[in-house]
């Protein structure tokens, strides 16, 4: 459970409070506490759709720095249908493309003063 928002800096240069990026059958999201997160629906994941084959398709300068992790079931969309799901902790290097933006709580030119965690894709910091 988050504590604080977080604020992820995209590729077009416009900052995003709690976003998530993602298709159906995948998806990332960002937490205060937690690595960054991509979960992929456990089906397609069996079928090859692995990160390595997201990052490519997003353009993501990424890797992924945990183990596959069983994660149970998991919503896909905004009908709260769930679905079987593999998880990894991932490290991304460069902004996220806004085409696979899923949802956000807001957007500003910049981060506000504010309790808060901020993802540039250069450091993770706290104001």
């Amino acid at each position: 459970m988050s504590l604080v928002p977080t604020f992820v800096l995209m590729d077009d240069n416009k900052w995003y409070k709690n976003p998530s990026l993602g298709e159906k059958n995948w998806f990332i999201c960002f937490d205060d506490d937690d690595p960054i997160e991509l979960v992929i629906k456990e089906k397609d994941y069996k079928e090859g759709l692995t990160p390595d084959v997201i990052f490519a398709k997003i353009g993501a300068i990424a890797k992924v720095t945990s183990r596959p992790i069983r994660s149970g079931l998991r919503c896909f969309d905004s009908k709260f249908h769930f679905s079987g799901a593999v998880a990894f902790w991932i490290e991304i290097k460069n902004k996220p493309s806004v085409k696979f933006l899923r949802d956000h709580d807001g957007v500003s030119d910049k981060p506000p003063q504010q309790d808060c965690v901020f993802y540039d894709f250069k450091e993770i910091y706290r104001p």
